[in-house]
């Protein structure tokens, strides 16, 4: 065999070893579940103790449809069940590799619309009002608003009774997230939902995939299971992997001029892509950098006259992405 022959084989194998490898890196950005129905989607979907999971086209984030899930607590929901296992081990190794999931949370106590004067029983009316028809939907237009079937609408003193929940959700603070693979290991993560960011009325919790403790050897997933920790209902609109190397920036923020013992509220801005962000911050650097309060807006109050620099530190709680702060003077006459 003559050696430009060689070379043209060696260059065809080639070509078709990266273009296999291309395919296979391209196979692993389809979603694990793209919303809409189950047999659209390639999954089946199971009960997990007293949770129900169905199908739902009223609320969509991707897809045409999600997936309504009643949760009891952290070990009552449902089970996704992917038709082909679905393989992350080729994004095992890059940092920047994600797992996103968007869902709605259970709609907590108290979000709905106003209370009347009088109404928020939803009893038969106000002081002078007579006892209406059933269910008037009086109780504004906030989501968890909906005509109470006991009530009627209230007299002219008692106002609109309210709407009210009977078994009304507790605010969800976190997700458990059970993944089961292939060779039948079981993963199990908790996610604050306060890690989450919000995309057009949903949730997207985005978390690396090497932080979920997969293996090489066995980092197909089979199963996707989802708990909340309150009683309610929640929908979950797509789960995808996604790539985002944004690192964190931080705005600067100016100098405050400030009047001793009083209590002012500071807030401090920063994006990181799809991550997730822990803002801490350190009202005086003379006793170095510490933590003495989290959060974007923070409340601090200066009892002496002086001057005094503030250091904001914003970081990953992940620890994927590089730690940055920013520091500004407060000065206190």
């Amino acid at each position: 065999m003559s050696n430009s022959l060689k070379s043209v084989l060696a260059g065809g194998l080639a070509a078709l070893v990266l273009s296999a490898a291309g395919a296979a890196a391209n196979a692993q950005s389809e979603p694990l579940y793209p919303g809409g129905s189950p047999q659209s989607a390639g999954i089946a979907i199971h009960s997990s103790g007293s949770g129900v999971i169905t199908a739902d086209t009223a609320h969509v984030y991707a897809g045409g449809g999600s997936l309504k899930l009643v949760t009891h607590g952290l070990y009552q929901g449902g089970t996704i069940s992917l038709n082909t296992p679905y393989n992350v081990g080729p994004l095992l190794s890059n940092k920047n590799a994600y797992l996103q999931f968007a869902f709605q949370p259970p709609v907590a106590a108290g979000a709905g619309g106003a209370a009347g004067k009088f109404g928020n029983m939803g009893g038969p009316g106000g002081m002078k009002g007579m006892g209406g028809p059933p269910g008037m939907n009086t109780g504004g237009t906030g989501a968890s608003s909906a005509g109470n079937p006991f009530g009627g609408k209230g007299g002219k003193e008692g106002g609109s009774s309210s709407s009210t929940h009977f078994n009304a959700a507790e605010e969800l603070k976190n997700l458990r997230i059970v993944f089961v693979t292939s060779g039948g290991a079981t993963i199990e993560k908790r996610f604050p939902v306060s890690y989450a960011r919000e995309d057009a009325g949903w949730k997207v919790l985005s978390v690396p995939v090497s932080a979920l403790g997969f293996s090489d050897s066995d980092s197909k997933i089979k199963e996707v299971r989802v708990f909340g920790d309150t009683t309610g209902t929640m929908y979950i609109g797509k789960i995808s992997p996604l790539v985002d190397s944004t690192h964190i920036m931080i705005d600067p923020i100016e100098e405050k001029i400030v009047t001793a013992n009083t209590k002012y509220r500071y807030t401090a801005s920063a994006r990181a892509g799809v991550s997730p962000l822990v803002y801490s911050w350190d009202w005086d650097d003379r006793d170095g950098i510490q933590n003495d309060a989290e959060g974007r807006t923070a409340a601090h109050l200066y009892r002496r006259s002086g001057d005094y620099k503030v250091t904001v530190t914003v970081s990953d709680p992940f620890g994927v992405k590089s730690t940055v702060s920013t520091k500004f003077n407060i000065h206190i006459p």
